[in-house]
């Protein structure tokens, strides 16, 4: 993917787009309740002319008193009221401006008053992985079936900021399957994966629907982060277009401050599901995000409890050990077996010893230099060539390092290695496309097709597991007292 393309999707600001999807109207008062802003089609919903209600007291629209919610709220506080005869879903929304936005979506019914019926079968803490991956294919086939979307898949984030199809469930026509497809991190910046963070969906009826604008008598900008009538980029526009793609809804799957995967459901024709259904659907998905992280923290709590006795026979080796000669023929071979390794290196000073496959000097230093040379007391990747500029070539494609300094003494370090593993990687598309026609004046847009496209990755290891940081870490305290004695 050109850096350009990406630069450009994460300048934009979404939230201050000054325009909403024509849907629903909006209206935005400040603290003294006079209305400071107005979709242009305020009248098609509310009877009343936009430019008319600026500068008036928020009475003016004959609504029911509103509660705003807080930023910590979701959407399920919303109140219906009937107007020229249409049931009108009515949600004001505490603005990042200190102002309100109230949310004004025509419905064909009130909003459901119990979204949490199926709420405790969805949270329920996996036992295992299996079971994790059971519980998500269930609930991507449950939006499938109540919404009726072509298709809805679980989209997994991983630390790099792309995404993975783990689960697939499709209805009707849905052309060919998404399922193990890799897309790269750009096809949704981080940006945008903000604004998912503080909102229970994202729904897009029409992605070909003209945006209304927000009129007022004031150039300030209406912050519109909270509120899910906020226009679509141009950026995404096209990119729907591409896939095929024409209504679009989406759930996150949240741990605290982290977005761990979107439910994302795609559909080829304009599509409005009411919000009481998105609000019944939002409470099924923060169910399931309960148990996901219900399970993650149960499984990490494991993994911390697991690893403190993983290296406690090295410690006491070491403890009762006259010096590093007694020591490395047994930790040689039992860093390799811990971490999976294809070699292993302890340096004590300029002294250095080895098994298996190892860097050379200079490789040595150009690695420590760029990862242990900057504060850090590990690191690792996997992949030397991509995270360090000018690195010669090496037999080495990724490692893991940790570093243990005392005053008056050498440092120690210890790496374990990985040889390079040739993998074939699926991605919707290639993530590196050429420059292509852009929209307006952008030089570049969203690829054009998303045919799997495969990868033959050089230049990587294996990738080292979640884990590896807490065993480094665990490592670490282990040969604490080594680096003391040196």
């Amino acid at each position: 993917m050109r850096r350009g393309f990406i630069e450009n999707c994460e300048r934009e600001q979404l939230h201050l787009s000054g325009a909403i999807q024509g849907h629903g109207a909006l209206v935005r008062f400040d603290g003294t309740g006079r209305i400071t802003h107005a979709s242009a089609n305020l009248r098609s919903i509310l009877g009343m002319d936009a430019e008319s209600v600026l500068g008036a007291d928020l009475g003016v629209l004959e609504l029911p008193d509103i509660a705003p919610i807080a930023a910590t709220d979701n959407r399920t506080r919303r109140q219906s009221v009937v107007r020229h005869g249409v049931v009108l879903s009515v949600l004001a929304i505490t603005g990042a401006d200190d102002g309100v936005l109230v949310e004004l979506i025509p419905q064909p019914r009130a909003v459901a008053d119990n979204p949490y019926a199926s709420y405790a079968r969805h949270s329920r803490t996996p036992a295992d992985e299996a079971a994790l991956r059971s519980a998500q294919e269930e609930l991507v086939a449950e939006v499938a079936r109540r919404t009726g979307y072509e298709r809805v898949m679980y989209y997994r984030f991983h630390p790099d900021g792309h995404g993975e199809v783990i689960a697939e469930a499709r209805n009707g026509d849905a052309y060919g399957s998404y399922l193990g497809l890799r897309f790269p991190a750009s096809d949704i910046p981080s940006v945008a994966r903000a604004l998912y963070l503080k909102n229970p969906w994202r729904m897009i009826p029409d992605a070909t629907a003209d945006s209304v604008p927000l009129l007022s008598r004031s150039a300030d900008p209406v912050d519109l982060t909270r509120s899910d009538l906020r226009s679509v980029s141009e950026v995404h526009r096209a990119y729907l277009a591409n896939m095929g793609v024409r209504s679009a809804l989406s759930f996150p799957v949240a741990a605290g401050d982290s977005l761990e995967a979107l439910i994302s459901c795609h559909h080829s024709a304009a599509q409005e599901p009411d919000v009481g259904l998105l609000v019944e659907l939002g409470s099924l998905v923060t169910a399931h995000a309960v148990g996901y992280v219900s399970y993650r923290a149960g499984q990490r709590m494991r993994l911390v409890d697991g690893l403190s006795r993983r290296f406690r026979d090295i410690a006491e080796l070491i403890e009762n050990a006259d010096g590093v000669d007694d020591v490395w023929p047994v930790l040689g071979p039992r860093l390799v077996s811990e971490f999976d390794a294809d070699g292993a290196m302890l340096c004590v000073g300029d002294d250095i010893y080895s098994v298996g496959e190892g860097f050379d000097d200079d490789t040595l230093a150009r690695v420590e230099e760029v990862s242990l040379g900057h504060g850090a007391v590990v690191w690792h990747s996997d992949s030397l060539s991509r995270d360090i500029d000018g690195l010669l070539l090496t037999p080495v494609a990724g490692a893991a390092g940790v570093l243990v300094e005392v005053p008056m003494g050498d440092a120690v370090r210890v790496w374990v290695t990985r040889s390079e593993f040739i993998d074939e990687v699926s991605w919707g598309g290639n993530p590196d496309k050429p420059v292509e026609p852009g929209l307006g004046d952008e030089p570049i847009s969203p690829r054009r097709s998303f045919e799997t496209w495969v990868e033959r990755r050089l230049g990587y290891s294996r990738p080292w597991p979640t884990e590896t940081e807490l065993l480094l870490r665990q490592l670490r305290t282990a040969i604490g007292p080594l680096a003391a004695r040196s």
